[in-house]
């Protein structure tokens, strides 16, 4: 591949991940000299779904939406024939890595810095009606921070991988996308649900960050289910003590019925972090266009055949049918050849964190770069061991 990009200003160095649809490459913005990383994504498994492509345009969008200093942030995209490239912050790991290298888990403290810098994302999404549906540590990512002497923790979170998000236009939804141990009880039971889904995503890493371990184990999503369903009351190790503002915080979180649920009002206002102020956030996306003006104009311009993503994302998805589709049984070429019982084309989320065994046509796949191509089903494996306890 070259390793000069959009008019030699990227200078791609090594590969440094497999992304869900696409290769992550280190590379260097030689305005400024900066590390950044980038995602490469090939054309073709976007031809493959119209919904994929209108995915990753919404992604975007709401990337920029967003726009915090607790956020990843998006510095630029570009594509050229074969590829769209997106051009992001470079950071140093996410809170599942670290969790791991830890020997015991985070503080109380600790973590109360953690849950007061994400209040700066959730304060955003939640003005701006957006669910992530997809909360979980492994995209939460971390980027150090060792100038800023209040930062006891070293580094600065950062809410990442915004490929499930949606703007909601009504308070209600019922596709079913997202990472099963971090999946609110009605996501999982395939009922309609709001934005306290995402507050139990947050329960759960909570938990996961305050006690290493996951506050349900299961073997699988209907055992997961039960075992949520039958709970009275969350049990807490004997290991690890917490504060009692700290474990009604976690029981608000963790509540199965919606209805009772914390809302991200009650987590920003709660005892918990009453006594904190919000980590002041940058306006990224406004520093961004003091470097780079033209940037803005970019967004202007449609996916084809300019060489640029469009402005104007759809906010809209599919929504989860529970009665079956039949199967297609002759396919174009790019299309999906088989549809997975219970959902239709549109609602096959590309992360393939859903276990969907997807086929594309094989004429496609076959023109697929090799890595590219392994990229789209690796984390089929990963949701394989997504319920055993890593740590």
């Amino acid at each position: 591949m070259e390793n000069l990009l959009n008019n030699d200003r990227y200078e791609i160095l090594k590969e440094i991940d497999s992304g869900s649809y696409g290769l992550i490459f280190l590379a260097e913005d030689r305005d400024n000299k900066n590390k950044v990383a980038i995602k490469r994504i090939d054309k073709m498994i976007l031809k493959s779904s119209d919904y994929l492509k209108k995915a990753l345009e919404k992604e975007i969008e709401i990337m920029l939406s967003i726009n915090c200093e607790n956020s990843v942030l998006l510095i630029d995209y570009f594509q050229t024939k074969n590829y769209v490239y997106i051009v992001m912050e470079l950071c140093d790991g996410n809170l599942e890595s670290e969790l791991i290298s830890r020997t015991n888990p985070f503080s109380e403290e600790e973590f109360k810095q953690i849950l007061n810098q994400l209040r700066n994302v959730f304060i955003i999404m939640d003005n701006k009606k957006i669910m992530h549906r997809d909360i979980k540590l492994e995209n939460i990512l971390i980027k150090k921070d060792l100038t800023n002497k209040n930062n006891k923790l070293g580094f600065i979170v950062k809410l990442s991988d915004f490929g499930f998000s949606k703007v909601m236009k009504e308070d209600i939804t019922n596709s079913y996308v997202g990472t099963p141990i971090t999946m609110a009880p009605e996501v999982l039971e395939k009922r309609k649900y709001s934005f306290k889904a995402d507050v139990w995503s947050v329960g759960v890493i909570s938990y996961q960050l305050l006690f290493k371990t996951l506050p349900f184990i299961a073997i699988s999503e209907e055992d997961l289910l039960n075992k949520i369903m039958k709970s009275t009351e969350i049990k807490y190790s004997d290991n690890y003590s917490i504060s009692p503002t700290l474990k009604n915080l976690l029981n608000n979180l963790l509540i199965i019925d919606p209805n009772k649920r914390y809302s991200w009002k009650d987590i920003i206002n709660s005892p918990f972090l009453k006594t904190n102020k919000p980590i002041s956030s940058k306006n990224k996306l406004n520093e961004l266009k003091n470097i780079k003006p033209e940037l803005s104009e970019v967004f202007e311009q449609p996916l084809q055949p300019k060489e640029h993503i469009p402005d104007k994302i759809p906010i809209e998805d599919k929504e989860y049918k529970h009665e079956p589709i039949e199967p297609i049984e002759k396919v174009d070429s790019g299309q999906i050849e088989k549809l997975v019982k219970g959902q239709n084309e549109k609602d096959l989320d590309l992360d393939l964190k859903m276990n969907l065994d997807l086929n594309l046509d094989k004429e496609l796949i076959n023109k697929i770069d090799k890595k590219e191509k392994i990229s789209i089903f690796q984390d089929k494996d990963r949701y394989d061991h997504s319920f055993k306890s890593i740590y």
